[in-house]
């Protein structure tokens, strides 16, 4: 059948190993030939089920394959849905893929592809959809932020891992960066001298930003540069010849000496949660969270913080702080400077 070629072509293009592609096109095959589904719905769910797999493969920092599937956990399916409430989709949208997500995982079951108690579809039926709105981070005092840098560093008995984790960490609060964001800052990009104490950060939907960084936050990165044990096999294995080729070194690297994944860096902050008795509301986004928030409450205007955090409009800014009118005439009543003149 022409249209069955059509989708396998496209599902060759998923971003896995072999396994996962076959076992996709037999999924389609199934809802095609035995649940007679119409062939628009296939082809969207084959659309939403590529999204998912290029999602997690750029989730865990490698190329997907079934063995990861089977130990998918919570934590990976909520990062989807997140993912694509950044995104905006629609609320359809998302409960859509949600459920073609479903429908694979329980044909990978009833199939036993997977084992019938398979963490990963346990994980996935318990599923609920949250409104945009909730998942939104709480920011922690300033004291646990500061404090979190502390714990991520005794996370490792190894040097070199435990001076990237405290420069990872103190990078996400300092600058107030999106883990994908700090995952793809480059050593390049740390500047050097100190008229230039600024980060270039390419953000959402590629737009590029200058976020002020810390003396002390370059001194911790530089100073877990120093310790890097990749650097140099880095640089021969990719054959780098050129300045673009050398600018492209990851700050960042995982333990077997590649670009450092979201999944490591949320297992992390989950410890760190766990260290210092945190809310679960605790991830990487909100020491994002925290920076912007204790930026508003030491008198930073709104307008500053929308441009450190690249958010594109002034509301999205407002909606992300959760702050409402009320709350702007106090923090204007306190900080604006004729506040204290007297009047006759």
């Amino acid at each position: 059948m022409k249209q069955i070629s059509e989708v396998d072509e496209y599902i060759d293009q998923i971003s896995a190993y072999n396994d996962v592609k076959k076992t996709c096109k037999l999924f389609v095959h199934h809802m095609l030939e035995i649940e007679r589904k119409s062939f628009n719905t296939v082809e969207a769910y084959t659309i939403d089920l590529s999204d998912f797999f290029n999602f997690l493969s750029k989730h865990f920092g490698l190329i997907l394959g079934m063995q990861e599937l089977n130990k998918l956990e919570v934590i990976d399916f909520r990062g989807f849905l997140s993912f694509l409430h950044e995104n905006n989709l629609t609320k359809s949208s998302i409960s859509r893929k949600l459920s073609a997500i479903r429908s694979f995982f329980s044909f990978l079951q009833t199939t036993k592809i997977l084992n019938p108690d398979s963490s990963s579809f346990v994980n996935l039926k318990s599923m609920k959809m949250k409104k945009p709105n909730d998942k939104l981070p709480r920011p922690v005092a300033e004291n646990f932020a500061i404090e979190s840098i502390a714990v991520a560093e005794s996370l490792s008995d190894v040097k070199w891992i435990k001076k990237r984790n405290k420069a990872l960490i103190a990078l996400i609060y300092g600058c107030g960066l999106r883990i994908t964001e700090v995952l793809n800052v480059n050593i390049a990009d740390i500047p050097t001298t100190e008229s230039s104490k600024v980060l270039r950060i390419l953000g959402k939907g590629q737009k590029e930003r200058l976020v002020p960084i810390l003396p002390n936050i370059v001194d911790l990165c530089n100073d877990y540069i120093n310790e890097i044990p990749f650097i140099t096999k880095y640089k021969n294995s990719y054959k780098l010849n050129t300045s673009k080729e050398i600018t492209s070194i990851p700050l960042f690297f995982g333990e077997k000496g590649e670009r450092l994944s979201a999944r490591v860096v949320q297992r992390m902050v989950e410890k760190i949660r766990l260290e210092l008795n945190l809310d679960e509301t605790f991830t990487p986004h909100a020491l994002r969270h925290s920076f912007a928030s204790h930026l508003l409450n030491d008198g930073v205007d709104l307008r500053t913080i929308q441009d450190l955090l690249g958010h594109s409009s002034l509301n999205a800014t407002q909606r992300y702080l959760k702050i409402d009118m009320k709350e702007l005439s106090n923090i204007h009543k306190k900080f604006h400077p004729r506040n204290h003149v007297v009047t006759k």
